[in-house]
């Protein structure tokens, strides 16, 4: 009988090593796969972030190529239309040049109107005084005549006066 218990417990044993080998057999199939199904949800992943790059990299060339075309025709318009705006900006300067000189010109008119105005007025109050002064000193002339005397004075005083005008207007001519 312990002959009988003793193959049967070789019997036994064999068939729970048996059922324990299957187990980890099924289990380790089990591994195998979870592994493969992780091996191939990653390749997939992989594969689509490949595909989201390349697609990314695909907007990003076409945008940097309109950017580029816009920017061409940017600057040939810019290159274009240059000309033309330098031609507005120098008939501006033109123009300013025009008013500056003609600012210059009756600011130089109006000094020498002025200049002239006050030669003439500090020039008819002496002629004035300086014949009230010989009128009430008497006048006394080979001749016997004053009035010719004094009609003689005058007229060379308004002679006198005239240099001054030319050379006043001398000067505003001149500044231009």
């Amino acid at each position: 009988m312990l002959e009988a218990i003793k193959s049967k417990a070789w019997q036994a044993g064999a068939l729970v090593l048996a059922a324990l080998l299957a187990l980890q057999t099924w289990r380790l199939y089990g591994e195998q796969l979870a592994h493969q199904r992780l091996i191939a949800v990653q390749a997939q992943q992989v594969a689509g972030q490949a595909v989201a790059g390349l697609t990314l990299e695909r907007k990003l060339a076409t945008a940097e190529s309109t950017h580029a075309t816009k920017t061409q025709e940017a600057s040939d318009a810019f290159t274009q239309v240059r000309p033309a705006r330098d031609a507005v900006v120098r008939a501006d300067l033109d123009r300013v040049e025009r008013l500056r000189l003609a600012a210059e010109r009756s600011a130089a008119t109006a000094r020498a109107q002025a200049q002239a105005n006050a030669a003439a007025s500090r020039d008819l109050g002496r002629p004035r005084s300086a014949r009230y002064k010989r009128g009430s000193s008497g006048c006394r002339t080979p001749s016997g005549s004053c009035k010719a005397r004094r009609r003689g004075s005058a007229d060379a005083h308004t002679d006198g006066r005239r240099p001054q005008i030319a050379s006043a207007l001398d000067q505003t001519t001149t500044s231009y």
